[in-house]
């Protein structure tokens, strides 16, 4: 099989398959067997398919060649199931690309007071990639009887997401050139722009332009007509008053989750990751959310478990747990949201400490002071961040509700503050 690097493919014929080591050997034509209710469902999911051109059926003289993968289903949100296809052996035999997606840190920096916003979708992101002929057969699953190949990129591949979100980020580029300002999200689109009219006519243009390259709009789900609201990326955004928060499924979805976890009840590892999963994804509109999942961080740590082996071994939610959860129970938590936009002014507080003592400066003010006999046993780290914090109470009542810049020469204290805290160790 001919390797190509990705993001060197052939316009002509299609993206080709990187592989990291030899491509799965054919073995037999495995055939994909479900419920009766489930192969319905399949049976319309390939109509669909074949209808969008996505895959193809392969010739019976072919068939005997390839890799073969399963369709599965899952249940649906709104009830209903969804076909998948598992891609999970193949992908083991394909290279890992790092590459870096929107985060909503980056969004909520790009958004202002007083934006106006609109939205577009794109339908069936990945189907605008083809896959290269020679390395479609990788990408084969059979069902009653017959044998079908995919001709685009399927959901499931790992590839995909990389080479889809490096495919837009190209195409918006001469856009962004322009001055439009456009974020993107796999096949979310968000416009921002700085008067109604702006966000108008930059939408017009993105249109246009995306259109002409070929790609498919979903015009049911875009959000076209310029407003100071916008629903993106599980948040509600307000430029109005200057904050960004939770949506209400996202906020239902967590605490359906988190209801779960109940004294001495057994649930299993799979569903420990799923709850600090959704903290993670929520740290950015959640006020000191980071340093408040560190404790679950911790517990959870301490049973020692790998998540490659260990997703179905049960674990007890101790006393302990619930401590670590408590502070996410709290109603009011995942309600306060945070503002939106570059912070445009920081108070600075200079830190340093020695074995012997501690001083700061803010604002031409100085303060110091010395360790007793118990604090200078600690770890010289642990007095630096000890300097921060007393550094903080000193001067609080020239900090308070505003944003503070410290500047410390110890790396350690740096990590601790930006990360509120650390993975592995809570001696802090």
């Amino acid at each position: 099989m001919r390797s190509l690097a990705l993001g060197r493919a052939d316009c002509c014929h299609g993206l080709p398959l990187a592989v990291s080591k030899a491509p799965p050997r054919f073995s037999s034509v495995v055939y994909t067997q479900v419920s009766l209710n489930a192969a319905a469902v399949l049976r319309e999911e390939i109509e669909t398919l074949l209808c969008k051109q996505a895959i193809r059926v392969v010739p019976q003289a072919d068939a005997q060649r390839g890799w073969y993968s399963r369709y599965f289903v899952v249940p649906k949100r709104g009830g209903g199931l969804r076909p998948i296809m598992d891609l999970r052996t193949l992908n083991k035999h394909l290279r890992v690309f790092k590459f870096r997606m929107l985060t909503l840190r980056q969004f909520l920096r790009a958004v202002g007071p007083g934006d106006w916003f609109t939205s577009i979708d794109l339908t069936d992101a990945y189907f605008h990639i083809a896959v290269h002929p020679d390395h479609r057969r990788y990408l084969r699953f059979a069902f009653e009887g017959v044998a079908y190949e995919w001709l685009v990129l399927p959901f499931g591949l790992s590839l995909a997401p990389r080479t889809f979100t490096k495919c837009v980020e190209a195409a918006l580029a001469p856009l962004r050139m322009r001055g439009v300002r456009v974020l993107s999200y796999l096949d979310d689109l968000a416009l921002i722009g700085r008067s109604r009219d702006e966000a108008l006519a930059h939408t017009g243009a993105v249109l246009s332009h995306i259109q002409r390259l070929g790609f498919s709009v979903n015009l049911k789900k875009s959000s076209l007509i310029p407003s100071q609201k916008l629903s993106f990326l599980g948040l509600e955004i307000c430029s109005l008053t200057s904050r960004a928060r939770l949506s209400e499924r996202r906020i239902c979805a967590f605490r359906d989750c988190l209801a779960q976890f109940q004294l001495a009840r057994s649930l299993r590892f799979r569903q420990f990751l799923q709850l600090l999963g959704q903290m993670a994804s929520m740290i950015a509109v959640v006020p000191l959310g980071l340093l408040l999942m560190r404790a679950f961080q911790h517990w959870l740590l301490s049973h020692r478990l790998n998540a490659s082996h260990h997703l179905q071994k049960k674990i007890v939610v101790t006393q302990g747990c619930m401590k670590a959860l408590s502070p996410w129970r709290e109603p009011r938590l995942l309600c306060q949201g945070s503002p939106i936009g570059r912070v445009l002014f920081r108070v600075v507080v200079s830190t340093d400490a020695s074995l012997t003592g501690w001083g700061a400066v803010c604002n031409g003010a100085a303060v110091k002071g010395a360790w007793s006999s118990a604090q200078r046993s600690l770890h010289i780290n642990c007095l630096e961040l000890l300097a921060f914090h007393l550094s903080l109470k000193r001067f609080l009542s020239e900090l308070r509700g505003k944003h503070v810049l410290v500047r410390t020469d110890n790396t350690t204290v740096v990590s601790y503050i930006n990360r509120q805290g650390a993975r592995g160790h809570s001696c802090f």
